[in-house]
Parts: C-alpha cells; sequence; structure tokens
C-alpha cells in the first residue's frame, strides 16, 4: 500500500517537473533512487519486525530463566521466601508479556 502511494507521488512529481523544466540526468537518477528505496522500503521493515520479534523471545527467555533461578533460591533455602515468590512471578509475567507481544507482531504482519 504505501510503496503504490509513494510510486503514485514520485509519478505526479514527474510529471509536474516535466511540464516545468526539463529535468536534469542527476535529476532522473534522484527520482530511480528514491523509487527503488521506496521498493526496498518494504523487505526492510519486515526484517526489522522480524528482528524485533525475536528479541521478544530471546527476553521472554531470559525472564523464565531468571524466574526458575528465583524459584531455586527458594527451594534450597537462600533469601527471603516472599522475595523470591515475588520475583519469580514478576519474571513469569515479564515473560507472558514478552511472549504476548511477539504473537502481535506475527499476526500483525
Amino acid at each position: 500500500m504505501r510503496v503504490a502511494q509513494i510510486k503514485q507521488r514520485l509519478i505526479d512529481l514527474a510529471s509536474y517537473g516535466e511540464k516545468a523544466f526539463t529535468p536534469s540526468p542527476d535529476a532522473r537518477d534522484l527520482a530511480l533512487s528514491a523509487e527503488q528505496w521506496a521498493e526496498q522500503a518494504v523487505p526492510r521493515a519486515r526484517r526489522a519486525a522480524s528482528r524485533c520479534r525475536q528479541a521478544y523471545c530471546s527476553a521472554a527467555l531470559a525472564h523464565d530463566r531468571a524466574a526458575w533461578l528465583y524459584e531455586r533460591l527458594e527451594a534450597e533455602g537462600f533469601g527471603a521466601p516472599d522475595e523470591n515468590r515475588l520475583h519469580a512471578a514478576h519474571h513469569r509475567e515479564m515473560a507472558a508479556a514478552d511472549r504476548q507481544a511477539a504473537q502481535d507482531m506475527e499476526e500483525a504482519d
């Protein structure tokens, strides 16, 4: 969608430019470069979204690991049990939120 709008705008600008003056080779190169950039914008956005989803998945795994460590501390009697449970619950919630964010991004794509 957005690429089509950009292409149409470039076509409109080019037709206006042809009426106003004969574009120089540099102007044509610039228009071609802008069109190529517009066509590449969608794949670049998809790659960025993929990296973001991967980051959310990695964050979820890190929170799972932290929750497991706090549960292990509690099981082995280190630290205050209430605090360990609280920290473990917090990390489980954060892991779930990160997984949900990754899933939402995947569904939006």
